[in-house]
């Protein structure tokens, strides 16, 4: 089995944990968000050094090095409160293009686990 397919499937064992994401179609437009931050946080690394001048569109809050990353950040209810009134809303004024960006998963514990798998993966690299 592939890597990605592996992962996927480690992120949608864990989702199936939270009561607010009930059924396939939930948990992949769960895991569209997270994987699209997080993919966006790798390449905008790569852009810094190979693009002269590069600016980020995302406020530095709000990248997924600040709120993802960090092991000791949010979680719980202070991460549902954040991604909910913070992160969505400012991607949301960015571009017209993620209009249908919401959060389904209830526990910010839930969500935490993929984000702290995804970085421990990384590191290990």
């Amino acid at each position: 089995m592939s890597t990605i397919t592996t992962n996927i499937k480690g992120i949608r064992d864990i989702m199936r944990k939270d009561t607010g994401v009930d059924g396939d179609a939930q948990r992949i437009s769960q895991m569209v968000w997270m994987l699209f931050m997080k993919i966006f946080a790798d390449k905008e690394e790569e852009w810094e050094i190979t693009i002269d001048g590069y600016e980020s569109p995302i406020p530095e809050r709000l990248k997924w090095q600040t709120w993802a990353a960090d092991e000791e950040g949010l979680t719980g209810d202070d991460l549902m409160d954040f991604i909910n009134n913070e992160l969505f809303p400012a991607l949301k004024e960015l571009s017209s293009a993620i209009y249908w960006l919401s959060d389904a998963i209830c526990s910010g514990y839930t969500l935490k686990m993929p984000l702290k798998n995804e970085e421990q993966k990384r590191r290990d690299q």
